[in-house]
């Protein structure tokens, strides 16, 4: 399955280069700033759980499947496993 992975970082100028790069370890690809997709046969609960934990907790972070998508002008596309 595909999956959305966006965050919003709390306070201005904040760069994770942690979740950055766990996201990456998964396969994510950025299509938008602080927007990723990813392909997984795991479950967005236990994608999301892998990276809650480089987050502050007035971050966001938000996992959704999708089923495919339209866009433009996209940073890059994730390859199927």
């Amino acid at each position: 399955m595909y999956y959305l992975i966006s965050y919003d970082l709390a306070l201005p100028g904040q760069d994770y280069p942690a979740i950055i790069g766990a996201i990456q370890g998964l396969g994510g690809v950025r299509v938008l700033w602080s927007t990723w997709a990813v392909f997984s046969t795991r479950s967005a609960h236990d994608i999301w759980a892998d990276l809650v934990r480089y987050l502050d907790t007035n971050d966001r972070l938000l996992v959704t499947g999708i089923d495919g998508w339209q866009g433009s002008n996209l940073m890059a596309l994730p390859a199927a496993a």
